[in-house]
């Protein structure tokens, strides 16, 4: 069995290591988006919502729920805040997709990350 400071010097180099996501800053509307990486719980969650079928094969709706759940989990302030909140949610997937919108200028960054 590891002793403690062995297992402490362990955990400091995993979960307790910086975490530096990959990340994208993005300009759109004359205003500058950072898209980040997803952490584990966020890209589970981005991947669950494609609703890939046993064969690993995805619907069309499924790679745009993807899409669509990947910005909203991975946009972000310059300053590293989250930009969308659990309350925008619904309002967030309501959004028309539209070809100069939001959604067109983060969706393939947030779904490559």
């Amino acid at each position: 069995m590891a002793s403690t400071a062995e297992r402490n010097a362990l955990r400091a180099l995993t979960i307790g290591a910086p975490k530096d996501p990959a990340l994208v800053t993005v300009e759109w509307q004359g205003r500058k988006f950072q898209i980040r990486q997803p952490g584990a719980a966020d890209k589970i969650a981005i991947l669950e919502s494609a609703d890939i079928d046993t064969d690993g094969k995805i619907s069309i709706g499924g790679a745009l729920r993807a899409k669509l759940e990947a910005v909203f989990r991975c946009t972000y302030v310059p300053t590293g805040e989250r930009l969308f909140e659990p309350a925008d949610r619904e309002s967030f997937f309501a959004t028309p997709e539209k070809k100069n919108g939001f959604l067109a200028a983060f969706g393939d960054v947030a779904f490559k990350l």
